[in-house]
């Protein structure tokens, strides 16, 4: 016989027949023990009048109640003292039969149940209504607690008198622990997503909504009552039923279970148009049935018009520069020509001086541009297979007319010719040539290396210096615009940190990747890769 017998029917069957009542004493005559133990009259005369295959089920009932260790069965009096006692019982409990048999009840009790009378509540309770059933702590011998399911049932003989009462346990202190410290952390999470400043939601596994924070209802103008426990796709006529959001919960969040930096565009029916990062992580407590999911919201709406603003803004800005600019080149140039015919020293160093800072201007109002087209995607490339080896010798060449304070060493090669924008290159390679040269003033060589990688796929080309390197802190921000190492600072070292960023992007809008390799204070290398022609086409020797 197996714990999953049912224990209703069994008690029953005991209870009808007496079979929970004490085990008869040494005497056949019903006797009362000092400390209460009584035996029910229950004789051997009685059992040998009952039929064979009646004694023979009492025995198997009683053994089966014996072995359910899981349970602790055990009967009282009408006054509540115990009166029979299960290996169940003893096992959960502590006490030995011999100890427990005649002990009023409410020693399993907690004293602050005993105080309230819960004991007598239960029978009492049982008495009205056939059973009472409760949840709750108990005592064990050695004065531990444990969390009890329990049932406590009226027994009655067959003539419907009341005889007494049988109490079934069972343990459930781990799953109730397990419970407290699930509620605990939802009870903290709670706290959390109520003080957060952004808004905030918990959506059940079917998408309704579990809560949100004050945030969320005044951000998105909602209250509480049409909000939670409805299906987030129903709420405010059907505003969140944004199909980006649906592949975020239905399909990205169960593979990922966090994702970030969502991004949805939607028109909100009191908010209007709106720009939204959203957050998610899926949610999954230990013991929990279901999981739940934790969405986070942040509009950037006035960001992203801010950001619109100032890119138009240097769009317009460089093109209306870029004419005086070139006017001002040009009249300087015509200075110094003529200031030359004259033999105008003086002149011709000032024309000079106003070339080179008008070059200068040019370059940064190029690069503002570039920004201004990289942020509207608007960066477009020109691209054709070239032999790079002899192209990077051509641009090396051209440095090394301005650039008299470092060697420039150009090693290793590629077998294949490229697919690039050779303007755009240009521009990636001088970049990273020029900062070698700008940020290593005690150095005086700069190493370009070219070589292959991945069977041939892609060509690289590394620039080392050997210059004041760049610190871990300032490597992760390094491609973001106006992004300077810290020690360039330190060292007055000009620059506006737009170069890295544009050479980043022209590298990945070309289908490869640049990194950085850096030791503070011993010298840095930039790397970025290209993709080799498709067709594969080999260089000349």
């Amino acid at each position: 016989m197996t714990q999953g017998f049912g224990i209703h029917k069994l008690l029953s069957y005991f209870c009808s027949y007496n079979l929970l009542m004490p085990k008869k004493s040494s005497s056949s005559k019903a006797t009362q023990s000092k400390k209460g133990e009584y035996s029910s009259g229950h004789s051997e005369r009685a059992d040998k009048g009952k039929p064979q295959t009646f004694r023979q089920d009492d025995a198997f009932f009683r053994q089966t109640l014996e072995s359910l260790e899981d349970y602790a069965i055990f009967t009282m009096d009408l006054q509540g003292i115990i009166s029979s006692w299960n290996g169940g019982a003893e096992n959960m409990l502590g006490y030995s039969e011999q100890e427990i048999i005649g002990q009023d009840v409410k020693i399993l009790f907690t004293p602050e149940d005993v105080k309230k009378k819960v004991h007598l509540k239960e029978m009492s309770g049982s008495e009205k209504n056939g059973r009472h059933l409760d949840e709750r702590y108990h005592l064990r011998k050695d004065g531990s607690r444990f969390f009890v399911s329990g049932k406590m049932f009226a027994l009655r003989d067959p003539s419907g008198k009341l005889r007494g009462y049988t109490k079934l346990m069972r343990d459930i202190t781990h799953r109730h622990v397990l419970q407290e410290t699930i509620q605990q952390a939802r009870m903290y999470a709670q706290g959390i997503i109520t003080t957060a400043r952004e808004p905030m939601l918990v959506l059940n596994e079917d998408f309704t909504v579990n809560t949100a924070n004050r945030s969320f209802y005044k951000t998105f103008k909602v209250t509480k009552p049409l909000t939670e426990r409805f299906n987030l796709y129903q709420l405010g006529n059907g505003q969140w039923d944004i199909p980006e959001l649906r592949v975020l919960l239905a399909d990205i969040l169960p593979l990922n279970a966090v994702v970030q930096d969502f991004e949805v565009t939607h028109t909100f029916e009191k908010i209007g148009s709106r720009n939204i990062l959203v957050n998610g992580r899926k949610l999954s407590l230990v013991g929990a049935d279901s999981a739940m999911i934790l969405l986070s919201f942040e509009d950037i709406t006035q960001r992203k018009q801010a950001d619109q603003f100032k890119n138009a803004f240097i769009g317009v800005a460089s093109h209306e520069l870029r004419g005086p600019v070139t006017s001002i080149k040009g009249y300087s140039q015509i200075l110094a020509k003529h200031s030359g015919k004259n033999n105008d020293k003086f002149t011709a160093a000032i024309s000079s001086k106003i070339n080179v800072q008008s070059t200068k201007l040019t370059e940064m109002i190029g690069h503002l541009l570039d920004i201004s087209r990289i942020q509207v995607g608007k960066l477009q490339l020109d691209k054709n297979a070239f032999d790079l080896n002899t192209f990077i010798k051509e641009v090396i060449l051209d440095l090394e007319s301005e650039i008299t304070s470092h060697t420039i060493v150009l090693k290793g090669g590629v077998s294949r010719k490229v697919d690039a924008d050779k303007f755009r290159l240009g521009q990636v390679i001088n970049n990273l040539i020029s900062n070698a040269v700008k940020y290593s003033p005690k150095a005086n060589k700069v190493i370009v290396t070219l070589t292959e990688e991945e069977s041939g796929r892609y060509a690289k080309v590394s620039v080392q210096d050997f210059g004041i390197g760049i610190s871990r802190e300032d490597q992760q921000n390094l491609f973001q615009p106006f992004s300077r190492a810290s020690n360039a600072k330190t060292k007055k070292i000009k620059g506006i940190g737009l170069g890295l960023h544009i050479s980043a992007e022209i590298v990945h809008a070309h289908g490869g990747r640049i990194e950085v390799e850096s030791k503070f204070k011993t010298g840095s290398s930039f790397t970025f890769t290209l993709p080799i022609s498709k067709n594969r086409e080999v260089i000349d020797a």
